[in-house]
């Protein structure tokens, strides 16, 4: 109720005026998609037929672009990972010399293991050069699924003791008999902030043991950092490079239709919309994808692959844009800080929407943007190759 959906008339003028920014950004930014080809071929050393000064003469091709970005790449490299411990904290009280070592031992250890930095920053590397943007999400991550196990247990074993072993300290409540050896009841999320997790246990006694077969919600979060494909994401032109002071900024997600399930599972999207999206024309993948057209079939041409071939795993992915825009959502004369969830197939529907701060508490949109030759007022950088 305090998030309600917007009524219908609203919702439409909602998702169209998304979409139309979306659509406007990509025609206006197809001479850097042009250019972003021309690069990638640059970097892979293709060149086509020469008939100057004379037909059929040499098309013989120094790889500048490649000598220099494989170059500089380890340096870039060794300048994040070269020191060690990587990350360093000070202290800034007398109070916190007992928790300095500690605290650099863990977030050491995190940035090692739960992030694998190593590989994220090699990737940052190749693309702080080409295409000289590299655009970073940084956010906090919550995965409900689903889990189905059997744990077995000696046969004078107590409930009290299975559900201990179980779930430890957090006993399902509310649990109550569905049926012969079958019960159901629910574990509350950690803080409480969403609804509870839904728990079924089927017991089976045998000759030597009780079997148990556990079906649960689990609730999994942690912080996460994806590198985002350039062409997946909009912005809109002489906005600047900043990208917490434009008007709006969009990202394109790729979702299975279990990721758009578990989105309505966490109330980010409505069922309704999710199921009109699913009943469709079904997933579109990027067969029908407007924009970076010639940047993807050079990819494809220069690793060997057909790109829309029947392994291709986004044929059953759909493209759902994540916009943040600043938008009066309830009419009080003042823009609010928000995120909306549109589909190119639901022209008249919002999948979903919130406010900023719901989705990411500090407030901000999750991005941080490097380049390697940044322009002034301008959004994207310039990269290695057309430097030279």
């Amino acid at each position: 109720d305090l998030l309600p959906r917007p009524d219908e008339e609203t919702e439409k003028e909602m998702a169209g005026q998304a979409l139309s920014d979306q659509h406007d950004a990509i025609q206006d930014r197809a001479a850097w998609e042009a250019d972003v080809a021309n690069d990638e071929r640059q970097y892979l050393g293709e060149v086509g037929e020469k008939s100057f000064p004379w037909k059929g003469c040499s098309n013989f091709f120094v790889p500048l672009t490649m000598l220099g970005v494989e170059t500089l790449k380890p340096r870039l490299i060794q300048s994040v990972m070269g020191a060690e411990p990587p990350i360093m904290v000070a202290m800034t009280e007398q109070t916190d010399e007992e928790r300095q070592e500690r605290t650099e031992l863990y977030l050491n250890w995190q940035a090692r293991n739960e992030l694998n930095y190593a590989e994220f920053v090699a990737d940052t590397a190749h693309q702080f050069l080409l295409p000289g943007t590299v655009i970073a999400k940084i956010y906090w991550k919550v995965t409900r699924s689903k889990q189905k196990y059997v744990r077995s247990f000696p046969v004078d074993t107590g409930m009290n003791e299975i559900l201990l072993a179980l779930f430890g300290q957090e006993v399902p409540e509310d649990v109550k008999s569905t049926g012969k050896m079958t019960w159901e009841g629910t574990l509350p999320t950690p803080g409480h902030a969403g609804p509870p997790m839904e728990v079924k246990l089927r017991m089976k006694v045998l000759e030597r043991e009780i079997q148990v077969l556990v079906e649960r919600e689990t609730l999994k979060e942690g912080v996460e950092r994806d590198l985002l494909d350039p062409l997946d994401v909009l912005a809109p032109v002489k906005a600047g490079g900043d990208v917490q002071k434009m008007p709006w900024f969009a990202q394109r997600l790729w979702l299975t239709e279990d990721d758009l399930r578990h989105k309505v599972n966490m109330k980010r999207f409505t069922q309704v919309a999710v199921d009109k999206l699913i009943m469709g024309s079904g997933p579109t993948g990027d067969e029908f994808q407007q924009d970076g057209a010639e940047v993807r079939e050079g990819r494809d041409d220069a690793e060997g692959i057909e790109g829309d071939g029947g392994s291709n795993v986004k044929a059953n992915e759909y493209p759902v844009w994540e916009v943040y825009k600043r938008h009066d959502i309830d009419d009080d004369g003042f823009e609010e800080e928000i995120v909306v969830w549109v589909s190119e197939e639901l022209t008249d529907d919002l999948l979903g929407w919130d406010y900023l701060d719901n989705v990411h508490a500090h407030g901000k949109r999750p991005y941080a943007v490097g380049r390697y030759l940044p322009l002034p007022f301008r959004f994207y950088g310039m990269c290695f190759a057309q430097m030279i």
